[in-house]
């Protein structure tokens, strides 16, 4: 939901409600569910249709300083290594093993693909 004048949007706000990667997780997700709740950092994951990978939403809903979450790929159903993808910004981060941290500044979120490699 956006809660502002559509036309008085500058450029940057304008990219990330047409991102078409991120707008696919909205629309064509499916099996989405929780993967956990831990005071104040959530994540869920969904699987992609068509594919082995998964999509990951990271979220720290604190007010503190910057917090970490890990997540392990295999929690994800998915193999140690795997091709890591953030969906905001449009950009391959690359081959991950072992799963990550993600750093969440306070309310922050992260919106990635999760794909193993080859």
């Amino acid at each position: 939901m956006f809660g502002g004048h559509l036309p008085d949007n500058d450029d940057f706000t304008l990219s990330l409600l047409t991102n078409d990667e991120v707008l696919a997780v909205n629309q064509k997700v499916r099996s989405s569910k929780q993967l956990f709740a831990h005071d104040d950092q959530v994540v869920w994951v969904a699987d992609v249709p068509g594919s082995t990978a998964k999509y990951l939403a990271v979220f720290y809903t604190g007010d503190a300083a910057e917090q970490k979450i890990h997540i392990d790929w295999p929690d994800l159903g998915l193999p140690a290594k795997c091709v890591l993808r953030d969906l905001w910004s449009k950009q391959d981060v690359g081959t991950v093993e072992n799963g990550r941290d993600f750093a969440l500044k306070p309310h922050g979120s992260g919106c990635h693909k999760v794909t193993p490699a080859l």
